[in-house]
């Protein structure tokens, strides 16, 4: 097990020790994934900075299937029980 690190003590090494976790985290908001994605971040650093852009473009292509089909099971219900079978 390594040692403990000194804390950073200027604002500059603040954002380099913090830099990489908020990256991370602004990708995969959620509630468990927060908590995952800072502790990532502080891990792998920078270095994941790749997985970033990946995690995004599959969380969009993800998020906006589900908003078509969601949509469409929408409009669909609405007219079933608007005018029947």
């Amino acid at each position: 097990m390594q040692g403990t690190k000194e804390p950073p003590k200027t604002k500059l090494e603040i954002l380099k020790f913090v830099g990489p976790m908020f990256v991370l985290a602004a990708v995969m908001i959620g509630s468990g994934e927060l908590i995952a994605t800072t502790a990532a971040g502080a891990e792998a650093g920078i270095d994941a900075l790749w997985l970033v852009f990946f995690g995004f473009f599959i969380k969009m292509g993800i998020q906006l299937l589900v908003s078509i089909f969601g949509t469409r099971m929408l409009v669909l219900t609405v007219l079933y029980l608007e005018y029947g079978q």
